[in-house]
């Protein structure tokens, strides 16, 4: 059997030719609800990457979005790399100065940003000296043309016609630059790369992680600017699950009406987010439908709410921890060790003796 590169495009070709049909639904800043299957995702993302090529984005460049959760920022996710370009996808909660170095930081020449952003694109535009074009993620008739230069990216889709044939190339190289939150100084850019992206999508999915079949429907409540969501948007390409984008609606009824409505099966937040959620339970009396697993990770989850939501609702949550996160509450237990897996206690200095 002969190797190949680990390449991100894969992951979307796969996704696209074994579940075609596969629904992602999005929601939008101001328009109606979004439906298309992969194979329509992969058609509109080589759109996308014609069109970054017609901008003179080439392998190694940087592109910058200023976006939610939506399918037209993970038709971005696939087509900036899948060019062999870097996509930063930049926090739109962090400071107006940190947002600026972060841009300024990458390198990037062209960012894609909602109408939310058009306030804050306009006023951080004077210091953004390397980028010198502005698309916003909308349609023509929706464009903020008050926004001199700005673009619609709906409209400029329409130039391409999508017969293009993904390039493979190292899988080494950089695919997305996330860069961190809460830390000293400025923020802290990091690479990931395709190999690395296609790794943890594959991992994610087995059963010794989140256990993703293609009957799952997985909807990302953490901002896929966040460290690419966790790489749910890549994990649900390999496993061919049903994928739902909340937009920036993460009150507990509009999480519950998208849980109720699309079947979601699998999501994933901050401890906020489902908190909200749980409260809009109570209150309303609701089931979470299909709604089987909770993955929660920024800080530690509240004992209370974890058992609420298992005891009551049959949803079992499943706490994870970033690199810089360190603390619980209770401890650990499994049945069983996976294979190859060796575990023992360390001191605090990291020694076991």
């Amino acid at each position: 059997m002969q190797s190949a590169p680990l390449m991100i495009s894969s992951v979307l070709q796969f996704a696209s030719r074994a579940h075609p049909d596969r629904e992602i639904v999005s929601r939008l800043v101001d328009e109606p609800l979004w439906r298309y299957g992969w194979s329509d995702c992969e058609a509109r993302a080589k759109k996308a990457a014609q069109l970054l090529t017609s901008l003179g984005v080439c392998a190694g460049d940087r592109v910058s979005t200023l976006a939610w959760n939506t399918h037209r920022h993970l038709e971005l996710f696939y087509a900036a790399p899948g060019i062999g370009a870097v996509l930063h996808t930049a926090n739109p909660r962090l400071s107006e100065d940190q947002i600026v170095y972060t841009i300024n930081h990458a390198g990037s020449e062209v960012l894609f940003f909602e109408r939310s952003f058009v306030a804050l694109v306009r006023k951080l535009r004077p210091r953004l000296p390397k980028v010198r074009r502005f698309i916003m993620l909308t349609d023509g008739e929706r464009l903020d043309r008050s926004f001199d230069g700005a673009a619609s990216y709906e409209t400029m889709l329409t130039e391409h016609d999508g017969r293009l044939d993904w390039p493979v190339f190292d899988e080494n190289a950089g695919a997305f630059l996330c860069y961190t939150s809460g830390t000293t100084g400025d923020p802290k850019g990091v690479l990931y790369s395709h190999r690395s992206v296609v790794l943890h999508a594959v991992a994610a999915g087995l059963s010794g992680a989140f256990g993703f079949t293609a009957f799952d429907v997985i909807m990302p409540c953490q901002s896929i600017y966040h460290a690419t969501a966790w790489g749910l948007p890549f994990t649900a390409a390999v496993n061919g699950c049903g994928l739902v984008l909340p937009c920036d609606k993460f009150d507990g009824a509009s999480i519950q009406e998208l849980i109720r409505e699309e079947g979601v099966t699998f999501s994933g937040g901050v401890p906020t987010i489902w908190t909200m959620y749980l409260a809009h339970l109570e209150k309303t009396g609701e089931k979470p439908g299909r709604l089987e697993r909770l993955v929660i990770g920024g800080s530690a989850v509240p004992r209370a709410m974890a058992e609420t939501f298992k005891k009551k609702y049959g949803v079992r949550v499943l706490q994870i921890w970033g690199i810089v996160l360190g603390l619980v509450d209770q401890k650990a237990t499994w049945s069983h060790m996976a294979d190859g897996i060796e575990m023992w206690t360390v001191r605090p200095r990291g020694t076991n003796s």
